[in-house]
């Protein structure tokens, strides 16, 4: 019986330390108000992310990585713009030390996802959701700086 209920016990434990998985923006967007700076610092976080790790599956000075470097820093720069406006009164530096850490964080996330699909499919990210946000932010950016 001890054993059962250590078992119980552990399994219960491991199951409240399992990460949470990335929600599909286009989920996360159903509910949010891209106009709100808190919703907008998310999304500019998970598009920072997702141009950063892009970065792994790319070489310095092709297109792709130019593009995506460009972009992590300009999503970067806008998810600080939005906590400025959710938080004026906070420490500039801590704030954007709060958002690398997040970015890192999804980046983590999202480059995990990359390598399994790659891994599967050959594709980092073709007919998956990260395909969907690649093209969001991708969409987003271009509006922003149209602007």
């Amino acid at each position: 019986m001890k054993k059962l209920i250590t078992l119980f016990a552990m399994s219960i434990f491991t199951l409240n330390i399992q990460s949470a998985e990335l929600l599909p923006l286009t989920d996360f967007m159903k509910t949010a108000d891209p106009n709100d700076p808190v919703s907008f610092e998310m999304i500019a976080k998970r598009c920072s992310a997702i141009n950063l790790a892009m970065t792994n599956y790319s070489r310095e000075g092709d297109q792709v990585y130019e593009l995506a470097i460009q972009n992590y820093v300009a999503w970067f720069h806008l998810a600080t713009e939005a906590r400025a406006l959710k938080y004026p009164e906070d420490n500039f530096v801590d704030s954007e030390i709060n958002i690398r850490d997040s970015v890192l964080n999804i980046a983590k996330m999202v480059n995990k996802e990359f390598t399994n699909n790659q891994d599967l499919t050959g594709s980092l990210f073709k007919d998956t959701f990260l395909e969907d946000d690649i093209n969001i932010c991708g969409d987003m950016i271009t509006a922003i700086y149209a602007e």
